[in-house]
């Protein structure tokens, strides 16, 4: 009547990874650190929110204006492109979140931020995941940037490198 009913359950045991793109802290970080962090955080926070096309600097803290403006003006046509901002994928095992995917009728341009070095071999790994996943869903030629905030600087990863003043 009040029977014990036993049913089996059969549990594969497979390793689940999680693979991203970005670059990862371990370990503790200093106030420093901690401050830099904040600060790349927020000029990430701009960068999302501005209108690239038509930027009302008057929103945006005067100290940060001229961040916001030398990247607006560097060299990328925002007016013929269709602009996608913190475009988040997930493909297969990996996940990713691209800063910034500018597409044209004939290519594609992704631009990530830093705040200052762009010169890290782990970046271009990074890129090159964020093209290999697009390249998965369009033919059109991909290029991959980085950006340096407090440089003002855009690198193009096959060596182009902008100024900006």
């Amino acid at each position: 009547d009040n029977k014990l009913e036993i049913k089996t359950i059969n549990i594969t045991n497979e390793e689940i990874t999680n693979s991203h793109f970005s670059k990862t802290i371990n370990g503790l970080i200093d106030k420093a650190t901690k401050n830099k962090l904040a600060f790349g955080e927020y000029m990430h926070y701009l960068l999302e929110v501005v209108d690239f096309v038509n930027p009302k600097y008057e929103l945006i803290d005067p100290s940060y204006r001229p961040l916001i403006a030398n990247f607006i003006n560097c060299g990328l046509d925002f007016k013929k492109a269709k602009i996608y901002k913190e475009y988040e994928f997930i493909d297969e095992d990996s996940h990713g979140i691209i800063d910034l995917v500018l597409e044209y009728k004939d290519k594609i341009i992704i631009v990530d931020y830093k705040l200052k070095n762009i010169a890290d071999i782990n970046y271009l790994k990074q890129l090159n995941g964020y093209k290999n996943y697009l390249a998965k869903k369009t033919s059109k030629e991909i290029s991959i940037y980085l950006y340096s905030i407090m440089e003002s600087r855009l690198e193009c990863i096959d060596g182009e490198v902008q100024q900006v003043s």
